[in-house]
């Protein structure tokens, strides 16, 4: 129910661009023992985030696009997303990257080899460019399924996982 309704505000959302949003998918694979992570971010706003924190032109989608531009995106996810599970700070595997219409989806796996009881994310996404940036988190571990709104000041989501 949560996630029908969040993306339902996000189609609202892409059609008012320049509204400052991205979305985050988390979901976590048993079977892989690892987290799933999609970032939407909209590539015009995310290409002048990486000029402005690493005086790179990335030049997505052109014939002179980076060869090395993964490294920026994971660079900046680094920067901007952590991701703790019962107390261990995860690091990013990029998986890959496309541009779709107006977005750039990055695909990324956080690995952890336990159950979890305790998930730390603080989402930091674009908000050092944008003042009025909203970010929205999908988290779902096995039959817990929650949205999330983060902005500025509350960057931090806490989610027990403990009686799931």
């Amino acid at each position: 129910m949560y996630v029908l309704g969040f993306y339902i505000v996000l189609i609202l959302i892409t059609l008012l661009h320049p509204v400052h949003v991205s979305v985050t998918n988390v979901e976590y694979k048993t079977e892989n023992e690892l987290f799933e992570v999609s970032f939407k971010i909209f590539y015009d706003d995310f290409e002048t985030i990486i000029a402005h924190k690493y005086n790179v032109q990335l030049n997505l989608g052109l014939a002179n696009e980076r060869k090395d531009k993964d490294v920026y995106f994971t660079q900046y996810i680094n920067d901007s997303f952590t991701f703790i599970a019962d107390g261990n700070f995860l690091l990013p595997e990029f998986r890959s990257g496309k541009i779709n219409e107006n977005s750039i989806w990055l695909y990324y796996t956080y690995s952890n080899t336990a159950d979890v009881n305790e998930v730390i994310i603080s989402n930091r996404l674009m908000m050092d460019l944008f003042d009025d940036q909203t970010n929205l988190l999908l988290f779902k571990y096995g039959s817990f399924e929650k949205g999330y709104l983060v902005k500025r000041g509350k960057e931090k989501i806490v989610i027990d996982l403990g009686n799931v």
